[in-house]
């Protein structure tokens, strides 16, 4: 499954839950990165397609969320892609 930018989307099975995601968003590189309000939502919105239109997913059904920085090779001669 892709999200509405073309990025990949998955659901998997975890302890009696799902867990979903991922997105993809620059940052400046920090001790501990913290996942965004706006992160949360575009993954609530993406996974709303994949669902059945009776399935109602909030905010509030998010147990947990969390952040992490992937390190990516920059040629500066080069943009950004």
């Amino acid at each position: 499954p892709s999200t509405s930018d073309g990025r990949v989307i998955f659901f998997l099975p975890w302890q009696n839950v799902t867990v979903a995601g991922t997105t993809d968003t620059p940052c400046e590189v920090l001790d501990n990165p913290q996942p965004t309000e706006i992160d949360i939502q575009f993954i609530l919105n993406e996974i709303r397609n994949y669902l059945s239109p009776d399935v109602e997913v909030r905010r509030g059904d998010v147990l947990s969320a969390w952040s992490g920085i992937r390190p990516l090779v920059s040629d500066p001669n080069k943009s950004d892609t």
